[in-house]
């Protein structure tokens, strides 16, 4: 799950909730009925939208650190009850088994949206936790503050650069680069016991379980690698068979 999504949380389903009712009450507008209410109803649904935002990201906020989900998710029918109130408390009487009506209804989005959210964060989160227990690779340049640690799985590729080595690995599914003062030699060695990795090139070396495809002529082979659009070169002397996929 993307990562910043989940870091903003009570803030992102705060506004998702409070727009969704702002659109709740001027689609289906369930206070018709009721010319008090109808007169300011967009200056109302406002207030009251702003009220949904500010409940639903106190509420979030403080339980975000506790796994309760059926708080959150009774707190959403709560909250606009209390929003849809205050708009009824415009007309003159207030109904409030309408109110609760109107509320649960208003809430069925809301807690489906959740419940689904909800699961999909908890696979994130026990996939990270799974990821946390893995060994790191910790690659080290010649600067002993020029480190990278990484799961050695998330390493594409790495390419020589003069005297540094460009480092190509996915964190979160996103590619990311990470430039090391070292030679490819020196890189190499602390890879000795990973499996996977193979130097194709003097220049360049690649976790074969991320190589798509093998192109250009028998002296000119190249590689090209998943997440990445470039081609990597293929020494004319090294045995292909060690990166074959069949």
């Amino acid at each position: 799950m993307n990562k910043w999504f989940v870091k903003y949380r009570p803030l992102k389903l705060a506004i998702i909730f409070a727009l969704y009712f702002l659109l709740f009450i001027l689609l289906i507008n369930p206070f018709r009925n009721y010319r008090g209410v109808a007169e300011g109803n967009l200056i109302n649904a406002v207030l009251a939208a702003t009220i949904v935002f500010f409940l639903i990201f106190a509420i979030y906020f403080f339980l975000q650190r506790i796994n309760l989900i059926f708080a959150r998710l009774f707190s959403i029918p709560v909250v606009f009850f209390i929003s849809l109130y205050f708009l009824y408390s415009t007309a003159s009487t207030v109904n409030l088994y309408e109110v609760l009506i109107m509320a649960a209804a208003a809430s069925i989005v809301p807690v489906f949206f959740e419940l689904i959210f909800s699961e999909k964060a908890n696979q994130s989160e026990h996939q990270n936790v799974a990821n946390k227990t893995k060994e790191l690779l910790h690659l080290k340049g010649t600067n002993q503050l020029d480190s990278l640690s990484v799961l050695p799985e998330n390493i594409v590729v790495i390419e020589a650069n003069d005297n540094y080595v460009n480092i190509n690995y996915l964190d979160e599914n996103k590619i990311k680069k990470k430039m090391l003062r070292a030679t490819l030699k020196n890189i190499g060695l602390q890879l000795e016991n990973e499996i996977g990795f193979e130097k194709i090139h003097r220049s360049v070396i690649i976790n074969k379980n991320y190589l798509k495809v093998v192109i250009g002529k028998s002296q000119q082979k190249k590689v090209v690698m998943e997440h990445l659009q470039n081609e990597f070169p293929v020494s004319r002397h090294f045995d292909l068979d060690k990166i074959s996929k069949l």
